[in-house]
């Protein structure tokens, strides 16, 4: 009997398991194609990088941040306040990513 229960426990495990990961690769958002083009930076009214935080040397460094993913940021555990605003990036628009040395939303 207990090792029916084990085999079991060890089958479901792996169910969820490949589920899961089925699942998660199901519904990533699609990456933005990559171009040689120039990036065009998501700024303010005065020119400056907008909902941009942190330093860095790649794209990989750089990930959206804040409870809201609002922040374009080197430290992927900054908190912030949790709120929604018609002025933040559109992720479906805007990459968060490197850009001489600066994290940005970029498209």
């Amino acid at each position: 009997m207990t090792k029916f229960l084990s085999n079991f426990v060890l089958l479901s495990s792996a169910l969820i398991f490949l589920a899961s990961f089925a699942v998660y690769t199901t519904y990533q958002k699609p990456r933005a194609k990559k171009y040689n083009g120039p990036r065009i930076i998501y700024q303010d009214e005065e020119g400056k990088p907008k909902y941009s935080q942190g330093s860095c040397k790649a794209d990989s460094d750089c990930t959206p941040a804040g409870c809201s993913s609002q922040l374009c940021s080197s430290d992927p555990d900054i908190i912030t306040t949790c709120e929604f605003s018609e002025d933040f990036p559109d992720k479906n628009v805007y990459d968060c990513g490197c850009v001489e040395v600066k994290c940005v939303w970029y498209k």
